[in-house]
């Protein structure tokens, strides 16, 4: 039955309930069928997603098609984790490891508005790099590998990137 109600609200029937379950007796084959009530409620629409602070994202974010082709789309509140998540993501892949992201449901007659608040921290910076170990290689050479300086702005996946980077030049038995 769990399964049959986030159905029902993946489809944008988010106030669904179960009002009565019984089951039927069936002679001929000595097994019951479960009989169901389910209460469906309003069913929601996405009409608009909108970034007032970040006005450009808004027509990037998922389940944001809907705004491009101008067709409404039942609403799952599933998808304000999607957007929440791709919201953090966008953000760290530009240095933010700290943001805040608050969605705010506007429901009207034609469907449901949702507003992004978003508030980036600040952006994260490489700290001192320290290169010990080494004696045959230059200090240069590893430097240009990993790709990036002290003060650098911290962006996600850089530094899996210079750990592949360092690695690739395959004159060191381990990496750290």
């Amino acid at each position: 039955l769990e399964k049959l109600v986030n159905f029902y609200e993946e489809k944008g029937f988010w106030d669904v309930a179960l009002l009565k379950r019984a089951y039927e007796p069936i002679e001929e084959h000595r097994t019951y069928r479960l009989l169901v009530t389910i209460e469906e409620g309003a069913q929601r629409f996405l009409e608009k997603i909108e970034t007032p602070d970040f006005p450009e994202l808004a027509w990037l974010m998922p389940g944001n098609k809907v705004n491009r082709t101008k067709k409404i789309a039942p609403f799952s509140k599933l998808l304000l984790t999607e957007q929440f998540n791709w919201i953090l993501d966008h953000f760290k892949q530009q240095g933010y490891a700290r943001v805040k992201a608050e969605p705010r449901l506007i429901e009207s007659a034609t469907g449901v508005t949702v507003v992004w608040t978003i508030q980036q921290g600040p952006l994260s910076h490489v700290g001192k790099i320290i290169i010990q170990g080494t004696s045959l290689v230059k200090h240069s050479v590893i430097q240009d590998a990993i790709g990036f300086r002290e003060g650098s702005v911290c962006k996600k996946g850089m530094l899996q990137d210079a750990y592949k980077r360092v690695r690739a030049l395959d004159v060191f038995k381990q990496v750290h």
